[in-house]
């Protein structure tokens, strides 16, 4: 009872934290609650399928009303909610009346077009009509889309994680990537803020040109007042547009979309300087034993001496060990993934799981590997975006419909992802799987859908460890990111030259609010001398 206790309250704790540190703080709390309600429904799965595994084990049930409650819990929030509050949060109506009726409108001929596939889809199958059947179907359908999203994010988990934890080992190495991405954050925000610029114009006009027309100049000046300051003082007019309520929502539409794409590019810049900064001070400080930098407070004696040490040389040893440890949990998973469809016995997880074991130990070696495949899969969903517009962004940086849309596709995984290691651990009938329904009753290309899920799965892997996405790209004709050698060097060379302006700009920062607190200083003692000397003649007075 307290372990669970101790569960529930730790995911409640963890929960909040990632809700606060990413959702903006424009963003109303109807929303931060929804998303959180999602969040806690997606990583409670994870701790409670291995519960789930030690009652089937020992053969007690019991626990399917509580899988039913997520489940349909679930589907609610990923099919219906979610999906009503993104479009409406993305929604350039100026009311929250007409926001609604648009999402409402949006929604209901989304559902209109996925009923008719589904009603198609279902002709074609040749099964014995029911009810369960047809429930069965509609949970296989809800989750099709969550399986394909896991084949993406885990196969790219398993291969990303290890290799970007060694990459991170080699600050010389990320320091020069950090060159180049510093340019390419560099070319995006001179790209928006020209976008910005003629959104600003064009609104400036529209403000001067309706000044007397009340109606048309309280839209414009809602939409202006989203522009960062800055823009507007320096923005100049432009051509007059013409004007109506349909356009006017577009361009509040594109205007919020706009200022929150520029805002985080600005928050990215920040945070490649402030890591590629220490990195430069770790590489002038190479053969010091302490860490002297123009930006951050010089540590002396003993504390000095173990952040210089851990920085130099036991934070790289770290870090590749966490690879090694994890590129071990990889190659466990995906090697149990390749015995669930072939006739080799390489799956550890099904090894272990074959064996009795205790409450406490069950829970350990379930929670482990399950987690590890969590944290793959959740690795990926947080740290990609959408050509701009969707991701989920650190620091207060994440937008309403960003927030939706995220919290849409992680609710969409878990299910797949729980699914998917009950097939590793060689678990059947479970609660979990008796209200989930039998999956295969919707094949795919022709396959069962539990061998579907893990062939599919090996072969994204395999795509990210040989990077054949990159290469297919390029036979197609994208451009190269990394380019030739030249190219690479040349970028480096302007991403340099970019930190170094950045850390001028800091520098001075950093000097000015000194001067600024060092003559706040000397007029606080001024104050209080004025004040003695006060204090003083009004005792000789009194005594006089």
């Amino acid at each position: 009872m307290y372990y669970q206790l101790i569960e529930i309250l730790l995911l409640l704790a963890y929960v909040i934290y990632l809700v606060r540190e990413y959702a903006q703080k424009q963003v109303t709390c109807m929303i931060k609650t929804v998303t959180f309600i999602a969040w806690v429904i997606s990583f409670a799965i994870v701790f409670i399928i291995p519960h789930d595994i030690y009652f089937t084990l020992q053969g007690i049930g019991g626990t399917e009303y509580i899988w039913r409650i997520i489940l349909w819990t679930n589907f609610f929030l990923t099919w219906i909610l979610l999906p009503l509050l993104q479009d409406y949060e993305e929604g350039g109506e100026f009311t929250s009346r007409e926001k609604l009726t648009s999402s409402l409108k949006i929604n209901m001929e989304r559902y209109l077009k996925y009923g008719a596939l589904t009603l198609i889809f279902l002709v074609t199958l040749t099964v014995k009509w029911n009810f369960d059947t047809m429930i069965n179907i509609i949970i296989a359908l809800a989750n099709g889309f969550g399986v394909l999203l896991v084949v993406v994010l885990l196969g790219d988990g398993l291969i990303a994680i290890p290799r970007d934890y060694w990459r991170k080992s080699m600050y010389q190495t990320q320091l020069r990537n950090n060159y180049q991405q510093l340019v390419s954050i560099d070319e995006k925000i001179r790209q928006l803020s020209k976008r910005l610029q003629v959104v600003t114009g064009e609104l400036i006009s529209l403000k001067d040109y309706y000044t007397n027309h009340p109606f048309w100049f309280e839209y414009v000046e809602s939409v202006l007042s989203q522009i960062p300051y800055d823009f507007i003082e320096m923005g100049d007019k432009s051509d007059l547009i013409e004007i109506n309520m349909e356009k006017m929502i577009e361009i509040n539409k594109n205007t919020k979309n706009l200022v929150a794409e520029y805002r985080r590019a600005q928050v990215k810049w920040e945070q490649v300087c402030k890591e590629s900064f220490w990195m430069e001070d770790l590489e002038f400080n190479q053969f010091n034993f302490k860490i002297k930098s123009t930006l951050y407070e010089t540590q002396d004696g003993w504390t000095g001496l173990i952040t210089y040490k851990w920085n130099t040389k036991y934070r790289a040893l770290y870090l590749k060990a966490m690879s090694i440890i994890f590129f071990t949990f990889s190659l466990i998973i995906i090697l149990g993934e390749i015995s669930i469809f072939t006739k080799y016995d390489w799956n550890l997880i099904a090894h272990i799981m074959s064996k009795e074991y205790s409450f406490w130990t069950i829970q350990i070696l379930t929670l482990i590997p399950l987690m590890y495949m969590s944290f793959c899969t959740f690795y990926g969903l947080f740290r990609i975006n959408f050509a701009g517009m969707y991701g989920f962004y650190k620091h207060q940086q994440t937008d309403a419909p960003s927030l939706m849309f995220g919290s849409m596709n992680l609710s969409r995984v878990s299910f797949p992802l729980a699914f998917n290691f009950l097939q590793l651990a060689q678990v059947t009938k479970t609660p979990f799987t008796q209200v989930l329904g039998d999956m295969d009753v919707v094949p795919v290309l022709g396959m069962s859908f539990s061998y579907c899920l893990p062939i599919l799965l090996i072969l994204a892997s395999l795509f990210n460890f040989f990077e054949i996405y990159e290469k297919i790209l390029i036979a197609f004709g994208m451009p190269d990111n990394e380019g030739t050698k030249d190219q690479f060097e040349v970028r480096e060379e302007q991403g340099k030259k970019l930190l170094s302006r950045a850390r001028t700009l800091k520098e001075r920062e950093k000097l000015n609010a000194n001067q600024k607190g060092l003559f706040k200083d000397v007029e606080t003692r001024k104050i209080k001398n004025n004040c003695y000397m006060a204090f003083q003649n009004l005792e000789e007075i009194l005594q006089i």
